[in-house]
């Protein structure tokens, strides 16, 4: 009797259907030849999955990692070559609306100059060495660029987003993760509704930032055609700038405070400390930079 019951659970367990045994996981590990210049979408329908993209000088997209026993991985190019489509999918984790297993694990090398397009539930994506367009929306878990695409369009709901490297367009926003650029670029757009918004590093000619309780920290500069422009209702704006930097300033308050560590002037509307508004010119003026807050404080000091 015993060794039957032995042998009957090692046939089960070879199977993947032992009782409290996690599934075995698939391996994915797939080339399709495409053009440089391909579209090249992802959609992760999976509760969670961890995604890494790497931009490389060869017209392949490789794929590797793992997925779970009871996901199904499908896709493929197009007969022009100019554009492919995958999906990772798990029926059982969407019924069940839990994660199931191990979650997916994907790394994809794609051509370096390839327009990529990825939407996910909850996702961890990390990408690199890019330089065509990339446009990333998830739920909640992490974006993460470096490298230096033509333009980044990236939104989460509930998680955060961190662009390094200097982008000529670049739109991200998320309604309670923290969004944080360390680069700078020529049209740039951040914006959190619950969460932090921080800049730190390049020139940036035109810029908007925008936050409702969250508040923004900007370490930078802008040229003297530039225009940055700082919108909050309760949270802090604090910026750190060239002590020479040619720009004109204008600080609106209703509720918070002014506080000028870069010149002398001060805030007029409620006294030295307290104030309402404040316009100031530097290095003789140029780029135009505006902030204005409801009832968050307002804080300029050089860098």
């Amino acid at each position: 009797m015993m060794p039957r019951v032995m042998l009957t659970c090692l046939a089960l367990l070879c199977i993947g259907v032992m009782p409290g045994v996690t599934h075995a996981q698939q391996r994915v590990d797939q080339r399709y030849p495409v053009a440089p210049t391909a579209s090249i979408r992802l959609s992760l329908i999976v509760p969670m999955a961890t995604v890494r993209v790497i931009g490389w000088n060869r017209d392949t997209i490789a794929i590797t990692g793992s997925i779970g026993a009871g996901d199904r991985f499908a896709g493929g190019v197009l007969d022009t070559k100019l554009g492919a489509k995958f999906h990772v999918e798990s029926q059982r984790a969407i019924k069940e609306k839990k994660a199931v297993g191990k979650p997916p694990w994907l790394e994809l090398r794609v051509p370096a100059r390839s327009r990529l397009w990825i939407k996910g539930g909850g996702a961890d994506i990390d990408i690199r060495e890019i330089n065509g367009s990339l446009d990333v929306s998830i739920v909640s878990g992490r974006i993460h660029v470096a490298g230096a695409p033509r333009e980044v369009n990236a939104e989460a709901m509930d998680g955060d987003i961190e662009i390094e490297g200097t982008i000529p367009w670049l739109r991200a926003k998320s309604a309670a993760g923290t969004v944080t650029l360390r680069g700078g670029g020529e049209d740039i757009a951040l914006a959190s509704v619950s969460g932090n918004v921080t800049v730190n590093g390049a020139p940036i000619t035109r810029g908007r930032f925008e936050t409702v309780t969250g508040d923004i920290r900007f370490s930078g500069s802008a040229p003297r055609d530039g225009a940055l422009t700082f919108d909050s209702h309760s949270g802090a704006v604090e910026l750190a700038v060239p002590q020479k930097i040619q720009a004109d300033f204008d600080f609106t308050t209703i509720s918070g405070s002014i506080s000028n560590g870069l010149t002398g002037a001060r805030a007029v509307g409620s006294g030295d400390i307290r104030g309402r508004e404040l316009g100031l010119s530097n290095g003789g003026g140029g780029a135009r930079i505006v902030v204005r807050t409801f009832k968050g404080a307002i804080t300029l000091r050089a860098r």
